[in-house]
């Protein structure tokens, strides 16, 4: 794979993905080396994401923490939400929160948004909190998909809820 990245013209994907590979394979040397060309070629979530995984195998909890924290906060609405639904669906439910949470606080006008976080706290049990959040996606008057979600969460909760219509 290495003579492969040297000689074909690779962007910044193919770097990330190489890391991620090497991870899975525990060879973390080779994935921090990946993973930092990524990072350099792109300082994109998907890369900085990358490299606090592969700094977190390594033992390095701060600058794992520290790259997170970044590549959340260069986070797209759109990646923050997939991100969070790929950690909710792969078991990891107070992580993905953790990213609902985040893309609330910087798209905070964006219906989706607040349905997805709702969404979350079903999933990891926080009743109250998704009842708030799907009542906040309600109030911003979102596309009908949302707003069919949104009230078929609240349904299974039990929750009457009437939303105004637009």
């Amino acid at each position: 794979m290495e003579k492969d990245l040297e000689s074909l013209p690779c962007t910044w994907k193919e770097y990330s993905a190489a890391a991620n590979y090497a991870l899975q394979q525990k060879q973390y040397g080779q994935a921090f080396a990946w993973s930092e060309k990524a990072v350099s070629m792109a300082p994109n979530m998907t890369t900085m994401m990358a490299h606090s995984q592969v700094l977190k195998a390594k033992g390095d909890e701060q600058k794992a923490e520290k790259a997170k924290k970044e590549a959340i906060a260069r986070g797209t609405n759109a990646e923050l939400n997939n991100y969070g639904y790929q950690l909710l669906f792969g078991g990891k439910g107070e992580e993905a929160l953790e990213i609902f949470e985040a893309n609330a606080e910087k798209n905070p006008e964006d219906p989706n948004v607040w349905d997805s976080l709702g969404e979350g706290y079903i999933n990891t049990g926080h009743k109250e909190k998704a009842v708030k959040a799907l009542k906040k996606s309600l109030s911003l008057d979102p596309p009908d998909n949302v707003r069919a979600n949104s009230l078929r969460l609240l349904a299974q909760l039990g929750v009457e809820y009437e939303a105004p219509k637009p």
